[in-house]
């Protein structure tokens, strides 16, 4: 069984520093003389004692492999609460030490605190028991050895073998921050795995190799009526992936991933981009090719990667290209650098701001400010396409702020050839309105009332699709069809110019400006279906539920 790791994150332990002076009258722990004790009493969340619950006192460098629990200098001690709850540890020599509370069933708690010299008697405030982490691994073909395996966590009494399957499990563990190591019998393999999280009823897996850990988790897309609900499979898909505090694995020590890799349910590798990673803040985005989403069914995905404190050279592949269908692709992470994903061509911003977005960062405009996008992106257009983006406008100066994006032909003889307003403001009537290629001199414009809530003071997603064999045009909004269109049989070559936020007008240029953000702007020369669409939306959009991280069978 592969387990999924619900939580792993470096979390906030409780450290005590004892300052301790010397007084005349001690108590002597193992035949070492100490001069303070340590008092506290240990209770479960409700507040109810723990009587009779099991406290060990370790060095924070304790080995149960190699150390034993019999120290005369009082460094380890095997200790039980009284019937109401308390328990009287006496300190000794100064160091770090480790105390595990543990009522030997399913709860436990950990305090971690260094001695200097002797002030007397401290009590500390209750120790609450939390349940049970559980921290499982396997150790992967690259580790060879003859011996068995042990696998040892520092600090606390905890040493297991690895089965003959190369699995290992603690399951009876205070939530903490733990350094593992695996090392045989006879001593030729040893691995220190370092920041290691157990999280208070979680389980966390390892997959331990000959150069460290990896974490591993499992990505279930839920395509079926509780999910995205799509009717039809898709195929090269770019899943848009987030991570955080409980998936990510990483830590403020260790914030960076390396040897990530992504496999589909046939053991295949897929290709994905890494948009950002941050383990400091616990925050990461991907996107995944993933080769075929089953629609009404659950597709899985795993995925492993391990973690360090450098950046590192990542495999990544290209997800977004020609041969899937792209024309180009704007994430918007930065109005410095306006990189389009399918190729090395960059835009140009004249006085764009980024905003937060849907996904990360988004391009913001106002007055009179304007992307201006290769044309080259849309040379490949000639009877299908597609372009979809997420907007926010501006919750006032819609009227006239209305271009979303225009273009235009070489020689200037031909406007929105492809163009976007919102809103178009007909009679008082506000319209999301499409112009989907020129036949002869007619313009394929479709039309879509819309609400003031579809166009300003929120994010909404758009697409809007033309095939002009069938003749077929139609606007989406947030995933669904919203205006359908037939014989419009306008294409769209020749393309010179391409602009976000404005209008090309004969002779009246850059007027009609947008007002309001955009973020994920895509052009695809094939007519993507309303499943693609509709998976999409429910992928991309804020507090998106169609993905899951669980446990594998």
């Amino acid at each position: 069984m592969i387990y999924f790791n619900k939580r792993i994150y470096s979390y906030v332990i409780i450290f005590v520093s004892l300052l301790l002076v010397d007084c005349s009258e001690t108590p002597t722990v193992g035949g070492s003389e100490t001069t303070n004790t340590l008092n506290f009493k240990v209770v479960y969340p409700t507040g109810e004692v723990a009587s009779g619950a099991t406290v060990k006192l370790r060095p924070s460098d304790y080995n149960a492999s190699i150390d034993t629990d019999m120290k005369e200098d009082g460094s380890i001690q095997n200790l039980k609460t009284d019937d109401q709850g308390r328990v009287e540890i006496g300190l000794m020599e100064s160091g770090d030490f480790v105390i595990e509370m543990n009522d030997n069933s399913s709860y436990a708690s950990m305090l971690k605190f260094s001695t200097y010299s002797s002030t007397g008697d401290t009590t500390l405030n209750d120790q609450i028991l939390k349940p049970y982490a559980i921290v499982s691994g396997i150790i992967d073909s690259s580790v060879n050895s003859t011996e068995n395996i042990f696998v040892n966590i520092n600090g606390i009494d905890r040493s297991t073998v690895v089965d003959d399957a190369g699995s290992f499990t603690f399951d009876d563990l205070p939530e903490g921050d733990y350094t593992l190591e695996a090392v045989s019998s006879n001593n030729d393999i040893s691995i220190i795995l370092e920041n290691v999280s157990a999280i208070s009823n979680s389980e966390t897996e390892l997959i331990i190799s000959s150069d460290g850990y990896r974490y591993q988790t499992s990505v279930t897309i839920n395509a079926t009526a509780t999910g995205a609900d799509i009717t039809e499979d898709l195929y090269d898909f770019p899943l848009l992936v987030r991570l955080d505090s409980s998936t990510i694995g990483s830590t403020p020590q260790q914030p960076y991933v390396e040897d990530l890799e992504i496999i589909n349910a046939n053991g295949q590798l897929l290709a994905y981009d890494i948009e950002s990673w941050d383990g400091s803040i616990q925050e990461a985005i991907l996107w995944v090719l993933v080769d075929t989403i089953t629609a009404q069914e659950n597709t899985t995905l795993t995925m492993s990667w391990k973690t360090t404190s450098e950046v590192a050279s990542l495999k990544q592949s290209t997800v977004f290209d020609n041969e899937t269908g792209y024309s180009g692709v704007w994430h918007f992470e930065s109005s410095e650098t306006i990189d389009d994903e399918t190729s090395d061509r960059k835009g140009t911003n004249a006085g764009c701001t980024s905003s937060n977005g849907v996904i990360a960062n988004a391009m913001h405009f106002s007055d009179s400010s304007t992307v201006t996008l290769p044309a080259e992106n849309l040379a490949g257009l000639t009877d299908a396409v597609t372009i979809s983006f997420w907007q926010y406008g501006t919750e006032s100066d819609t009227v006239e702020k209305h271009c979303v994006f225009d273009t235009q032909s070489t020689d200037s003889s031909k406007t929105h050839i492809l163009a976007v307003h919102m809103p178009w403001i007909l009679n008082g009537v506000n319209q999301a309105s499409f112009n989907a290629g020129i036949d002869t001199t007619f313009h394929n414009l479709i039309k879509s009332n819309v609400e003031p809530e579809q166009f300003q003071g929120a994010w909404n997603h758009w697409s809007f699709t033309n095939d002009a064999v069938t003749g077929n045009v139609k606007i989406f909004y947030n995933g669904e069809v919203v205006e359908n269109g037939a014989g419009r049989y306008g294409t769209f070559e020749d393309i010179g110019q391409f602009q976000l936020g404005a209008n090309f007008v004969e002779g009246l240029d850059n007027i009609n400006n947008y007002n309001g953000s955009l973020d994920e702007f895509r052009v695809s020369h094939v007519v993507r279906s309303t499943s693609w669409i509709k998976m999409s939306y429910a992928n991309q959009k804020i507090g998106s539920d169609i993905i899951k991280f669980v446990e594998m069978d």
